[in-house]
C-alpha cells in the first residue's frame, strides 16, 4: 500500500470499546493518519461538527451507548453527503447492503485488514 496518501488524512474514529479504539488509533497513526477519537455517536457527531473541515473520513462502530452509529451517520449525512464512512462492527449485520447504499457507507468486520479499510477511505476521498 502506498502510505503517502494517509499521511495527509485526518480520520474520525468512533468506537465505544476503549481497547479496540486504542488499537485502531495506534494502527492508523502508524500508517501516518491523524486520528480524532470519540467513544459514542453523540461525541462523534460533536467532533465531526467541530473538526469537519479537517476530517477526511470516518470509521465508526454501530452499537454504542448514548447515540448509535446509524443515528450519528444519518446526522453527519445531513451535514456532508460525501465524507467516506466505514462501519466497523463485530456483528455480521443482515441488512448491511441496504445500509451501505442508503447511507453511502461501507461495512467492514472488526477483524478486517485496517490497510484495506484505509485504502477504501482514501480511495473514496481522492476520487472526489
Amino acid at each position: 500500500m502506498d502510505h503517502s496518501h494517509p499521511r495527509k488524512q485526518c480520520i474520525l474514529l468512533v468506537e465505544d470499546n476503549e481497547v479496540i479504539r486504542s488499537i485502531f488509533e495506534s494502527m492508523l497513526q502508524n500508517m501516518g493518519c491523524t486520528v480524532i477519537t470519540a467513544e459514542n455517536g453523540e461525541d462523534g457527531l460533536a467532533a465531526f461538527e467541530q473538526h469537519r473541515h479537517r476530517i477526511n473520513a470516518i470509521i465508526t462502530d454501530l452499537r454504542m451507548p448514548v447515540m448509535n452509529g446509524i443515528t450519528m451517520i444519518n446526522r453527519i449525512r445531513k451535514i456532508d453527503e460525501d465524507v467516506p464512512i466505514a462501519i466497523v462492527t463485530a456483528y455480521d449485520h443482515a441488512g448491511k447492503k441496504g445500509i451501505e447504499k442508503r447511507l453511502n457507507v461501507r461495512h467492514f468486520n472488526k477483524e478486517a485488514d485496517v490497510e484495506e479499510m484505509v485504502s477504501f477511505l482514501i480511495g473514496e476521498h481522492v476520487a472526489q
